[in-house]
């Protein structure tokens, strides 16, 4: 009878024990993986795997981690679709997950791409900067970056920081930066370029976001 109490103590915590480790990785069950048929074996190994999600609240879910959507946004941005998430060390648990905001109308553009790692990244934005860093305090105490690069969309337009943006040519003025802060061990990259005001009005833009998403 001892024996059998401990034998069906042991298969009631297993499924427990399960759950929990599941949690603490991403959940691919209803994500779609990225094509890697044309890299090698090698290549395989080393490089992140790739996952879509069909739907924003499908990623949210499948994530072992929450992060927060901005919605209240000075212009309409395209509704955000998908997610798209990097598996790093190919065991779900060092990751990091990208998507878009974009607003687009006949002469204004404003486009940022957000990624966050669950894991302290080596920033490309932070090893390309050859201008100096900004920092700007946002909620709750956390400090950001501003690094004067946006290399996510590899612009290479600069401006006269005090230049109205020329509504005539989307292409001509295009304002470019990257914001970067850590809160709570996830790690935020949002990268922009814009022309629909000056670059302090979009830095007043991208900081509102930035602080919704804590």
């Amino acid at each position: 009878m001892k024996k059998l109490l401990i034998l069906v103590l042991v298969l009631l915590l297993i499924p427990f024990g399960c759950e929990k480790r599941e949690k603490n990785t991403l959940d691919t069950s209803n994500l779609k993986k990225s094509d890697q048929s044309r890299l090698t074996k090698e290549q395989r190994k080393v490089i992140p795997i790739t996952y879509e999600s069909s739907s924003l609240e499908e990623g949210l879910e499948a994530l072992p981690f929450t992060i927060k959507i901005p919605n209240k946004l000075p212009f309409k941005v395209k509704p955000i679709e998908s997610l798209y998430i990097s598996d790093v060390g190919h065991n779900g648990k060092k990751l990091n997950v990208s998507y878009m905001l974009s607003h687009f109308s006949k002469s204004k553009f404003f486009g940022m791409n957000v990624t966050i790692y669950n894991y302290k990244p080596e920033l490309e934005s932070e090893l390309e900067s050859e201008e100096p860093n900004e920092i700007v305090q946002l909620k709750d105490g956390v400090s950001g970056t501003y690094t004067g690069i946006s290399s996510s969309f590899g612009v290479s337009y600069k401006l006269d920081k005090s230049k109205k943006a020329d509504e005539d040519d989307i292409e001509k003025d295009l304002i470019q930066n990257t914001l970067v802060f850590e809160k709570g061990g996830l790690y935020y990259e949002l990268a922009f370029v814009a022309n629909n005001g000056t670059a302090e009005q979009i830095k007043r833009y991208v900081t509102n976001i930035a602080n919704q998403m804590m």
